[in-house]
Formats: structure tokens, C-alpha cells, sequence
């Protein structure tokens, strides 16, 4: 490291550095590992209408849960997953799992997260036009949500992909909007259609009259330009009427449910169709 940045410096050793390395390491193996033996699983969080509080819609993720080391939080496999390039194969299984489930929920759009590296090769583009012509993907089942940073470091072929993807009828959706990369002008460029306010807007409302104010403008923007915007980290009610009142088209998070397995998420949506209330729904899950 002190190499690389230059003569006459120094970096410390720690032995936590070398616990952390180790980590890494042995991540690596086992998550190929995990792949293979089936520990890994698609969680679902149902995403809902503001104003009717119906699901409309479901965020796929990622959980691995190791015999061996317990449950290994995504922020750090997925980290792995990039570092080593094993996250394009990961992508294509989370893509093919998550159309397997919209199957079942035909009125209901899926969305998975894509990382800004699934963009340097076409694998992803390639298999979803192959699900679409093998009648596996159809028009709106499938939302792409991309990174704020992958627009930033946008390049003609990351432009060519989103538009030939988006002309595909798949939604794409910025996810955490606001989190420190926030540029009004790829809102114009690329063809992106939703965005995700991120959670650390959602959580201070309706108490915050700054986080009100943003909130509230990032709303008005979106759709003066046509796009609709999700909120995430919906945890009271308070926020729900909030969010209601200020005409947020879609939202998630704890109030409504945390991401549940594929047996739990039709649980949920038979309680939500014989109940009828999300707050007795939240008693459930």
C-alpha cells in the first residue's frame, strides 16, 4: 500500500488488518461454496401504494445464511462478490430466481438490485432478452435498480445497455437517491423512470421540517419529469400519512413488513387480501 503511494511513506500494520484480510479470504471460498449448496435465498419486501396500502410490487434480496459461519450480512458478500468477480454469476442466479417467483405473482413487479460491475459486459442484458423470448419475463414483472454511482461514471455502452433494457419494458429505479451522488442531469439523460428515496430522508419525518422540505421537493421533481418515486424505510404510520399526503406513489419498509421468504411473502399477501390493514398486518411479520 505505501508503495503505491509513493517513496518516503509509511502505513501501519494491525492485526486487525490481518483479521480482515483473513475474512476476506475465507469468504471468497465459501461463497462459491454457498452457491453450489443452496444457502443462499431470495428474500422478498413487499412494496405497497401510498394511497390504498395494496402490494403492488416486491424488492428482491439476497441473504446467505452458512452452517458454518451463521448469517453473513449481505453489505459483506456482496462486497466479495465484486472484489473477485463472481458477482456477474451471482447476478444472472438472483435474476433467474426472482423471474421464477414473478412468475407466481404475475401482477406483481420484482425488483432486483444490479451492480454498476454487471454493467461492464453484456451478461445481463443477454439474459434478460433470452427470458423474455423464452416467455419467462414479461412486460413489467421486472424492475432493474441501479446506483447512483454507475450514472455517474456513465459511459456510451452503460447509456446503450439502460436504454436497450428499458425498451425491453423493464422499469429502472435509482436506488437510495440522495446519498451523496445526487446529479439532476442523468435524470434527463438516462432512461430511468423510478427513483428510491433513501431511508435517511424517510426517517426524521414529519418531524424534520428539513427533511420534510427535501422530501417534499424530490417528489415534486420526479414527477415534473415523469418519474415515479418509491420511499424506503417506512417504519410508522405518522410517515405513511406523510408520504400519503404528499403524493409518494409507492413505498417500503417495516411498517408495511421486513423482507420474508417466498412462503412468508404469500402469507402476507393472503393476510393483506382477507384483512385489509396494514397495521394488523404488521402485527404478523
Amino acid at each position: 500500500m505505501a508503495k503505491k503511494v509513493g517513496k518516503n511513506t509509511f502505513r501501519f500494520y494491525s492485526t486487525e488488518m490481518n483479521k480482515k484480510l483473513l475474512r476476506k479470504i475465507l469468504l471468497e471460498k465459501k461463497l462459491k461454496q454457498a452457491h453450489t449448496q443452496n444457502e443462499l435465498t431470495l428474500h422478498y419486501q413487499p412494496i405497497v401504494d401510498v394511497q390504498t396500502g395494496t402490494t403492488v410490487a416486491a424488492e428482491a434480496l439476497l441473504r446467505w445464511h452458512s452452517p458454518e459461519l451463521g448469517t453473513v450480512s449481505p453489505e459483506e458478500f456482496i462486497q466479495v462478490a465484486e472484489g473477485n468477480g463472481f458477482i456477474n454469476e451471482l447476478g444472472l442466479w438472483v435474476l433467474s430466481s426472482a423471474m421464477s417467483f414473478a412468475k407466481q405473482h404475475s401482477d406483481l413487479e420484482v425488483s432486483i438490485n444490479a451492480s454498476s460491475l454487471q454493467f461492464n459486459n453484456e451478461q445481463l442484458f443477454l439474459e434478460i432478452k433470452r427470458l423474455f423470448r423464452a416467455g419467462e419475463l414479461s412486460n413489467n414483472n421486472l424492475c432493474i435498480e441501479i446506483t447512483e454511482r454507475l450514472l455517474l461514471e456513465e459511459t456510451e455502452r452503460v447509456k446503450k445497455m439502460l436504454h436497450e433494457i428499458r425498451d425491453l419494458g423493464v422499469d429502472i429505479s435509482i436506488d437510495d437517491f440522495g446519498t451523496g451522488y445526487s446529479s439532476l442531469s442523468y435524470l434527463k439523460r438516462c432512461p430511468v423512470n423510478k427513483l428510491k428515496i433513501d431511508k435517511s430522508f424517510i426517517t426524521d419525518t414529519p418531524h424534520d421540517n428539513e427533511c420534510n422540505t427535501l422530501v417534499r421537493a424530490i417528489i415534486m421533481m420526479s414527477h415534473a419529469l415523469g418519474i415515479e418515486v418509491i420511499a424506503e424505510g417506512v417504519e410508522t404510520q405518522e410517515q405513511w400519512e406523510f408520504l400519503k399526503a404528499e403524493g409518494c406513489d409507492l413505498a417500503q419498509g417495516y411498517y408495511f413488513s421486513k423482507a420474508i421468504d417466498s412462503e412468508q411473502f404469500n402469507a402476507y399477501l393472503n393476510l393483506n387480501k382477507s384483512v385489509g390493514s396494514i397495521h394488523i398486518r404488521r402485527k404478523n411479520y
